[in-house]
């Protein structure tokens, strides 16, 4: 059976729910209390290794989260989006967002 999602797919949130945007704001603070423990232990290490004389620790993956939008069925504004190919969807447009969290690019 093919795979139809990424493996950094995490859910789909409907943008009119209060309950879901509220698990998105969990996710967002989620992955920025994990960057932000990740930077805190390298910067200990990188102290510790300057002052016992060892290596440098290798900088940590941090992660981002990115939300993309999703026309959905019956949409008004699909027509605004008609006849391109590999669009992006404005948030403002969209029936559905699409969360996913990458490894953020430095």
């Amino acid at each position: 059976m093919a795979r139809t999602r990424t493996d950094n797919y995490v859910t789909t949130l409907d943008p009119m729910s209060s309950t879901d945007m509220r698990e998105l704001a969990v996710i967002r603070k989620t992955v920025a209390v994990g960057n932000k423990l990740k930077m805190r232990n390298y910067m200990y290490a990188c102290r510790t290794a300057d002052h016992f004389g060892h290596d440098q620790p290798v900088p940590p993956v941090l992660h981002q989260v990115t939300v993309r939008g999703r026309l959905g069925k019956n949409n008004p504004m699909a027509t605004k989006y008609r006849g391109r190919r590999n669009h992006m969807v404005a948030l403002t447009d969209a029936q559905r967002f699409d969360v996913y969290i990458h490894e953020r690019r430095r």
